[in-house]
């Protein structure tokens, strides 16, 4: 019997291409990952610099370009700074998540411990007997100047999920959930769960999704007790913080993943 034919007649003549080929995204795609306008600052005012921001209010004055549409922002080497993505969040879930974020955000800002976020610097706490205490944080209404009382006199925060260990005043506090989500409501919590579930996806599929990964196999290593979750799995999320009635000074974020990246809803 005669042997098969080889499917090519030399093996010298094979020519492996191993380059990639390059598509143009098409719009709905670049849509989807945020890269459907892009910025390019001209240089990076670097981190020096940009610490010095801390505790300010930010306005016209410290920036030169705007992003009001899905696009992201890039350093000068084209790696991304931030990105924006619009209407990701579908109207039925905003409704049923705006009164459970208004439930949430109960803790008034002023007298707090968010001094950076605050914008209205940092001082020593009155205890209720109007005696100073020792501990420093966010000024109380009665102490802060006219325009910083405006507007952190309707300013509330709060948190869903679950706290990181922490010691404060000397005092050590395990991990645990927060106290609004242990007295929440079962539909409650569901619905704050299946926004970050609804988030999660958005960063999935953003250009931005090497930091998702990152942060989705950091929580995935991390006790499922003190990870949000919905019924069709895990998140990368373990907290979510509550804003309400204030626009937060320029801050840096504490006990977040370095590899990861920090996101923030608008809910209007």
């Amino acid at each position: 019997m005669p042997p098969k034919p080889s499917p090519v007649e030399n093996d010298e003549d094979i020519e492996l291409e191993d380059e990639a080929v390059e598509c143009e995204p098409c719009p709905e795609m670049r849509e989807r990952h945020g890269t459907s306008k892009k910025l390019l600052p001209p240089a990076d005012i670097g981190q020096e610099e940009a610490i010095k921001l801390v505790g300010q209010l930010l306005d016209e004055r410290h920036f030169t370009l705007l992003l009001d549409e899905t696009g992201t922002v890039g350093t000068p080497e084209g790696g991304p700074i931030c990105t924006l993505l619009k209407n990701r969040i579908p109207k039925e879930l905003l409704d049923r998540v705006r009164p459970v974020i208004r439930a949430a955000a109960t803790q008034q800002v002023a007298g707090g411990n968010r001094v950076a976020a605050a914008g209205a610097g940092a001082g020593l706490r009155l205890r209720a007997d109007g005696s100073m205490s020792k501990i420093s944080g966010v000024p109380g209404l009665i102490e802060l100047e006219d325009q910083d009382y405006w507007r952190l006199e309707p300013a509330r925060d709060g948190t869903v999920g679950y706290n990181a260990d922490t010691t404060r005043a000397g005092q050590k506090y395990p991990c645990r959930q927060s106290a609004w989500t242990a007295k929440a409501r079962i539909s409650q919590f569901s619905a704050m769960c299946e926004l970050a579930a609804t988030v999660s996806k958005a960063w999935r599929e953003s250009i931005l999704w090497v930091h998702h990964d990152i942060q989705m196999e950091k929580a995935s290593k991390t006790h499922q007790d003190y990870v949000i979750e919905t019924s069709k799995g895990i998140t990368p999320f373990t907290t979510i913080t509550c804003n309400k009635s204030w626009r937060t000074a320029a801050h840096i974020d504490s006990g977040d993943l370095k590899q990861g990246f920090g996101l923030l809803c608008c809910l209007g």
